[in-house]
């Protein structure tokens, strides 16, 4: 049983190396590139998963499985949490090669070919830490049905979230056209791509110096 969650645990941290440097990869790849922010599920969400599975066998070799360590059971909820809190909040889309005017425009021109007014502006967001924050939002009109569109800029990535589960079939509609926007390739706007593969390089070394070479020398 110890030896197949230490061999789970080597899987589980080689998942987020892969998912860094294939971020970077498809960042870099084309003029306009859009992720999925669903793609750091994959970093976080087997970490988390891997120190479940420490836990757990922490718990089979002190043979305490029945709860007598609480303190484990405490990190095993607080993983739990976490693992919750990643699914809310990476939602929505990441836009590299566009400025934040330039995506509006775009996704603006798409929603009116179908049917849809749409006004631009700014609005106050709740965040998940409970705070109000001001962002630009595309706001859609169609049949008396209103949807919002949430645009955020920051060090050239552009992030796009649906306030409702319309506006998340909308914008899904809408990705295919930003990523056939037809502009010029530009290297700093897809900076986070190097960040991304020097990440996933960097982990792989750690995970290999502190986690992987100490475990599978103890594997027979």
């Amino acid at each position: 049983m110890t030896e197949i969650l230490k061999t789970l645990q080597l899987i589980l941290f080689g998942i987020p190396v892969v998912a860094l440097v294939a971020m970077g990869v498809v960042i870099l790849a084309k003029p306009v590139s859009v992720l999925n922010r669903r793609w750091y599920l994959a970093i976080f969400l087997p970490l988390l998963l891997a120190n479940g599975l420490s836990i757990l066998e922490n718990l089979t070799v002190v043979e305490a499985a029945s709860g007598g360590n609480w303190r484990m059971w405490l990190v095993l909820v607080a993983d739990l949490a976490l693992v919750v809190g990643c699914l809310v909040y990476f939602r929505g889309y990441l836009v590299y090669g566009l400025s934040g005017e330039q995506t509006e425009v775009s996704l603006a021109e798409g929603f009116r070919s179908q049917g849809y007014d749409v006004s631009l502006g700014e609005d106050k967001k709740r965040g998940l830490l409970g705070g109000l924050r001001l962002e630009r939002v595309l706001t859609l009109v169609k049949n008396g049905h209103q949807v919002a569109v949430w645009v955020k800029l920051r060090f050239h990535e552009v992030t796009l979230q649906a306030g409702s589960q319309d506006g998340v079939r909308l914008l899904r509609k809408a990705i295919p056209g930003l990523r056939s926007a037809d502009v010029p390739y530009d290297i700093k706007a897809h900076a986070s791509g190097v960040l991304f593969i020097v990440l996933g390089v960097v982990f792989a070394v750690l995970s290999w110096i502190f986690f992987f070479e100490p475990r599978l020398v103890l594997m027979p």
